[in-house]
């Protein structure tokens, strides 16, 4: 196999910087073939390697990598594995952390220190080298190595670009409880779960993208299979998986998805990193998120180059919340102040952005977005409600609504009377 010049140029500096200090972190767009450039890096340095990853598909693609390369000195376990096991540490002289934005656990601190305090390289990889929390990672892993940005790699033609589509909803996502800088998956899911965004969710993809082989994101599992029971019911093959399925129903969801028999794959927090089909031309944003690495990793399952794919769409369904990630933060962080407009490239935003930000730094412009109207959701009983309930000995499904549970109180108080 021979590298891109980009990643030639990467895998140098990444050496370079290993000599000088020991360690460095190394930051890659998701698509810029992290995998193969950490393997040609251990491959100058003729070192014992050790690549920790936190999932099993990350683990596989590294092995394949490294077999590819012809790379026999290098391991691959998983952190949880390593970290419960230090002895393994001592067979090895170069640490890889893959995804390594991840590594403000313990788990992987730990690890890491072992072989700082050893004198022993270090290398973290990432395509999005932040946090919401105040750890830093260059504390961890030292000096950042980065060449090329996404817009870079888009215009250098190393990546798919995107086209943003966004249908703006009037669920409101106020009130909803956060935690770790994101919504929290328990409270979301009963207010983004509803029948008519659903619906609106899969109409909106037959009108813009009804031929594109689409990956869907969704907020839970519940989520992900009511999605998938609408793209059936309204004649697009569908299928959901989640971390809830066994392997051997989510191995050959995945492989029907990945030969064409199904257009749309829907997944609940399980494909949003080490997941690669590069033939994936369409990405449905039904899941709102106030992370931009979740985002970003969301945005990157899209961004592989593919024979016959010009463009991978992006269509967002923007829920009323003012914080939530949207297409605009992998040009700009202030997605506020000028916005994508339908059917745009990013590429060219990024241009145009770059352009108004130059003649008119407070330029705004109010781009017209498709609306539903009298969209709503029913909000989930309060937790007042809830044990209301059980002191009158009403047994309730778990994720009953505040309408119901009035209904449910309202008939039972009256039947004291």
């Amino acid at each position: 196999m021979e590298l891109y010049d980009y990643q030639k140029k990467i895998s140098e500096e990444t050496v370079s910087a290993l000599k000088k200090h020991g360690r460095c972190m190394t930051v890659v767009p998701t698509g810029g073939g992290k995998t193969v450039i950490f393997c040609d890096v251990a491959k100058k340095l003729k070192l014992k390697t050790l690549v920790v990853a936190h999932t099993r598909e990350l683990i596989d693609q590294c092995k394949r990598t490294a077999e590819t390369w012809a790379c026999d000195y290098i391991d691959a376990f998983s952190i949880q594995k390593t970290s419960r096991n230090f002895e393994l540490l001592d067979d090895y002289d170069f640490l890889i952390v893959d995804e390594c934005h991840r590594s403000g656990a313990d788990s992987y601190q730990k690890v890491v220190e072992e072989f700082i305090k050893k004198g022993r390289c270090v290398l973290g990889v990432t395509a999005t080298p932040f946090r919401h929390d105040t750890f830093k990672l260059n504390t961890l892993f030292g000096p950042t190595v980065c060449t090329m940005n996404l817009i870079e790699m888009i215009e250098n033609g190393f990546l798919c670009d995107f086209e943003g589509y966004r249908i703006k909803t009037n669920v409101t996502l106020t009130g909803v409880s956060t935690k770790n800088g994101d919504f929290i998956s328990a409270k979301l899911s009963p207010v983004v779960n509803v029948k008519n965004r659903n619906e609106l969710i899969v109409r909106e993809y037959k009108k813009i993208a009804p031929k594109e082989k689409s990956l869907c994101f969704a907020v839970s599992v519940a989520h992900a299979n009511e999605l998938a029971k609408e793209f059936l019911s309204q004649g697009v093959s569908a299928g959901s998986v989640s971390g809830d399925v066994s392997d051997k129903e989510r191995r050959q969801t995945i492989k029907d998805f990945k030969e064409g028999r199904l257009r749309v794959l829907v997944n609940c927090q399980l494909l949003t990193e080490g997941f690669d089909d590069p033939s994936i031309s369409c990405l449905l944003m039904a899941r709102p998120t106030c992370s931009k690495i979740l985002y970003t990793q969301m945005i990157g399952r899209g961004s592989r180059l593919f024979e016959g794919k010009s463009v991978c769409k992006v269509i967002e369904f923007t829920d009323n919340y003012y914080d939530i990630c949207q297409i605009e933060h992998l040009v700009s962080s202030t997605p506020s102040v000028h916005t994508i407009k339908q059917g745009e490239r990013v590429s060219g935003f990024g241009r145009r952005h770059a352009e108004l930000l130059k003649n008119d730094s407070t330029a705004t412009i109010c781009e017209k977005m498709d609306v539903l109207r009298k969209l709503s959701h029913e909000k989930p009983a309060t937790s007042w409600q809830i044990k209301y309930l059980r002191r009158l000995g009403i047994e309730t499904k778990k994720d009953i609504s505040e309408i119901e549970a009035n209904v449910l109180i309202t008939e039972a108080i009256d039947g004291l009377y």
